[in-house]
């Protein structure tokens, strides 16, 4: 397991990978990283995390019921969320991270991976995984894709229980912990015992404000090791947090301006030197290109956009 990841990490280094410059220095950190002392990279619980995302099985579209394949930038992901830890408590590392990728790289269905990897390997009694949007039916599409992904997985179908309303499942029960994944919205009611392990915010780039997630980070105080993950695409609203924020702080931890070692940044896109028309520089934002993003789905965005003056954004 842990092979794909490094060779993930040379064939960004190489240039094998195309890849934007974030991305590369994303590489970079966590390559200096391993020379510290004061937090390691477990190689053992990384590779149990990536076995586990693989015994799940797709639930929908033409991969229905086949059992999920990480693809390299996904057990880069995944691995570092669960592999870092501190030398000091031996808990993990990274207490936040931000990933921006463009849409249909899957990463509604990576959220629900993750939250179920949580309830299975972490094993910390009573843990609550809420899943925020600016809507709760929007939240309640990542605890659907969850109880989906569990209910058509033979291997760990008995270990969940899912809870439906309207159609949709919008509560998915870990009985062995007590344990659970439920939804959160800006319109959500207080919840009662709200006490979050894991917050998983789904486009943030959507959010005018900061409330939601400082909701799930004020709510993770007794938390030993919580968990905010935020995902999301580039978005257009460079007023809005995500951009004037989170991804600012983001970029500055990279680059090295900053210092935080919880948070965890991922950033896919193309450089600014790169012509957004060209598809060479796609896969820099589209790291499942071929996989779940087709070239002939962007070259029919392409002309439309051209056809119809959209953004270059």
């Amino acid at each position: 397991m842990i092979d794909r990841l490094n060779q993930y990490i040379s064939d960004i280094e190489s240039g094998k990978i195309a890849s934007g410059r974030l991305l590369q220095l994303a590489v970079k950190r966590h390559r200096e990283d391993l020379k510290r002392e004061d937090i390691y990279f477990d190689e053992s619980t990384a590779s149990k995390a990536i076995r586990l995302a693989e015994v799940f099985r797709h639930w929908k579209g033409t991969k229905s019921g086949q059992k999920i394949h990480l693809e390299p930038w996904q057990v880069f992901y995944i691995a570092s969320i669960f592999g870092w830890k501190r030398t000091d408590t031996n808990l993990r590392r990274f207490s936040r991270t931000y990933m921006q990728v463009a849409r249909k790289n899957g990463k509604t269905t990576l959220l629900a991976i993750i939250s179920l990897i949580h309830l299975l390997l972490d094993r910390e009694e009573g843990s609550q995984i809420w899943c925020g949007a600016t809507k709760e039916a929007q939240a309640q599409i990542l605890v659907n894709d969850a109880g989906q992904i569990a209910a058509v997985t033979p291997e760990l179908r008995k270990l969940f229980k899912s809870f439906m309303y309207k159609g949709q499942i919008n509560r998915v029960s870990y009985p062995k912990s007590h344990s659970f994944i439920a939804a959160l919205g800006r319109d959500s009611k207080t919840q009662d015992g709200f006490d979050p392990s894991m917050g998983n915010i789904d486009e943030f780039h959507e959010h005018q404000t900061t409330q939601l997630l400082n909701v799930i980070v004020s709510g993770q105080g007794a938390r030993l090791q919580p968990l905010l993950n935020i995902i999301t695409t580039a978005g257009f609203n460079k007023d809005y947090p995500c951009y004037m924020m989170t991804r600012k702080t983001g970029i500055e931890i990279l680059e090295g301006i900053k210092q935080d070692d919880s948070y965890f940044v991922l950033i896919f896109e193309p450089d600014e030197k790169d012509k957004w028309d060209s598809p060479k520089s796609w896969i820099k934002s589209n790291p499942n290109l071929g996989v779940s993003v087709r070239m002939e789905f962007l070259k029919k965005e392409l002309q439309t956009a051209k056809n119809e003056g959209g953004s270059t954004e």
